[in-house]
């Protein structure tokens, strides 16, 4: 994958928006989850697996 700069402005509530390219090579759209990770001064982002506290709902939600 090549790399991808993009620049957000947080909002007054703190939200940011994702431009198009990163949510592309994300892979992830309108309600989809992203986690956002700080390593030392740097912010990496990643696709977010569901994560369910529900073991059971968890497996059921999985078939």
């Amino acid at each position: 994958m090549s790399a991808i700069h993009e620049v957000a402005t947080i909002t007054a509530k703190g939200q940011i928006t994702l431009s198009k390219p990163i949510r592309q090579a994300l892979r992830v759209d309108y309600g989809g989850k992203v986690a956002f990770d700080l390593l030392g001064s740097q912010v990496v982002t990643t696709l977010a697996e569901d994560e369910h506290a529900d073991p059971p709902i968890g497996s059921l939600l999985a078939l």
